[in-house]
């Protein structure tokens, strides 16, 4: 082939790979700055940013990422924190859960009001997860703070469960604040775990403080 053939074939694609050599690649990926709105299942992958709250409705929210802002779910789903980090309070509207695991973090308040079915999850913390802020529980689920043969699960403020659900509190793992039940539930605390403030039952239920 010769010199001129070879330039008028392959300069095109020169020109374009000696354009990219100059950019570099982003370390991360990022949503637009701003709210969120999905419908349906959602996925916040590891290194992803998202920069604003973020509503999901009818579908499961999984965070892998980090959600600087807070998060809404409404209708069928669960929000899971699977080792990802929210900054801001969470509030699940439908018939799922929250769980915070993996080491993931939130760092305001986790709100769960659907209904879940009784001795069902509503709100459950393990393996790491911190919630650095309250937990209300208005539906039928419970509230564990739990460690799944890991490493325990911690909630820095207070627990307020209101509906039918329990409170486990179980070996190992922390509640900062107090814990409050006004519903049809019990308190359990298991030998080993740690609660920093009050524990009362306003309710039907019992306390059963094994410590």
């Amino acid at each position: 082939m010769s010199g001129k053939r070879f330039l008028r074939r392959f300069f095109p694609v020169v020109v374009v790979l000696a354009l990219f050599a100059g950019l570099s690649v982003a370390p991360a990926a990022a949503a637009p700055p701003g709210n969120q709105f999905y419908v349906g299942d959602t996925v916040i992958e590891v290194g992803e940013v998202v920069s604003g709250n973020v509503m999901v409705i009818r579908g499961d929210l999984v965070v892998r990422g980090t959600i600087n802002g807070n998060v809404r779910q409404f209708g069928p789903g669960f929000v899971h924190v699977d080792g990802g980090t929210v900054n801001g309070s969470i509030s699940e509207w439908g018939a799922g859960t929250v769980q915070v695991f993996n080491h993931g973090t939130v760092s305001g308040d986790v709100v769960e009001r659907g209904n879940n079915g009784q001795d069902a999850l509503g709100v459950d913390v393990t393996t790491g997860g911190v919630i650095g802020g309250d937990v209300y529980e208005y539906g039928s689920g419970n509230v564990d703070v739990a460690h799944d043969g890991a490493d325990p699960g911690r909630v820095e403020g207070s627990i307020f469960e209101s509906g039918v659900g329990n409170v486990n509190v179980y070996n190992d793992c922390e509640v900062y604040g107090n814990i409050a039940e006004r519903g049809r539930g019990d308190v359990f605390i298991d030998v080993f775990a740690s609660v920093g403030g009050d524990i009362q039952e306003f309710g039907p239920g019992e306390i059963f403080d094994n410590r």
